[in-house]
């Protein structure tokens, strides 16, 4: 009995929890992320809460009040409660870069890397060493029996290796990087697309020109890290200057927005993109 009042209790308080969470916000907006920390380029589910009288008219609403947040909507549900209508949108949301994002209602959400450099832990050994032997003796039977074993491997090898094959000739020298990235670059056309999806397709062809060119030229593997992981890295900043890595930077931000929050370009901000990398991969940034 006692556990089954128990139980009731932890429900109850849960209800509570979430009616208050999701209780009329009042004039302004309220966005609630589901922890006050993510880590970059981590997708999580994000809530906004939104009030007005039910005879009034619906407030107007822009998903451009939470950038820099890239948005993906999930849904949209209204209720009723006393002369009110309180609409809950959902999004799946990812923060690209560190720091604080600022959320509608008076929240803070904290960006923070998955492991903190200010407490990074302590260094973990191996539980116990290798036996080895111990004594003078058993080290030399042990080399012993070892040079043995590596001379019977060696023989064996050596009577069963084809012979060696005649010399090929020199592999043709590989295209320079910058020379493919921009032939892969002159293939789009920034007029084409004309649907969402066309529209998606092309900033996904444009990101992997350019990360691929990165891990080519300058060994940033791009390819397999995320924006905020590839700018961060050293050799982005040997290889490149201020100028070139804002470009960069601002590149691999429109083709995030349009991959994770279905943000829609224009012609001429396409035009823009592929005269952006085409001076980068020129070497004129």
């Amino acid at each position: 009995m006692r556990r089954r009042g128990l139980l009731l209790g932890l429900a109850l308080a849960g209800a509570c929890a979430r009616s208050d969470a999701e209780a009329d916000p009042g004039a302004e907006p309220r966005a609630l992320a589901p922890a006050a920390a993510v880590r970059p380029g981590q997708a999580f589910e994000l809530r906004l809460l939104r009030a007005w009288d039910a005879d009034g008219p619906e407030p107007a609403w822009s998903d451009e009040a939470l950038a820099p947040l890239a948005l993906r909507p999930l849904g949209r549900s209204t209720r009723r409660a006393e002369g009110r209508v309180i609409e809950t949108r959902r999004y799946r949301a990812v923060a690209a870069a560190l720091g604080d994002v600022a959320l509608p209602g008076g929240g803070v959400l904290r960006v923070r890397p998955e492991l903190d450099p200010a407490a990074p832990g302590a260094a973990e050994w191996p539980a116990e060493l290798l036996d080895f032997p111990a004594t003078p003796r058993e080290r030399l039977a042990y080399a012993l029996a070892l040079g043995a074993a590596l001379i019977l491997a060696f023989l064996a090898l050596r009577r069963r290796a084809p012979p060696a094959p005649a010399a090929e000739p020199p592999a043709p020298a590989a295209p320079d990087p910058r020379q493919r990235a921009r032939a892969r670059l002159a293939a789009l056309d920034p007029r084409a697309p004309r649907s969402a999806e066309e529209i998606l397709r092309f900033h996904e062809s444009a990101a992997a020109i350019l990360r691929e060119h990165l891990e080519a030229a300058a060994s940033v593997p791009a390819p397999r890290r995320t924006t905020e992981e590839t700018l961060a890295d050293a050799a982005l900043r040997a290889a490149y200057a201020e100028p070139a890595r804002a470009r960069i930077a601002a590149a691999l931000a429109l083709c995030d927005q349009a991959k994770f929050a279905r943000r829609a370009s224009g012609d001429e901000e396409r035009i823009r993109l592929l005269a952006d990398l085409d001076a980068l991969f020129a070497g004129e940034a």
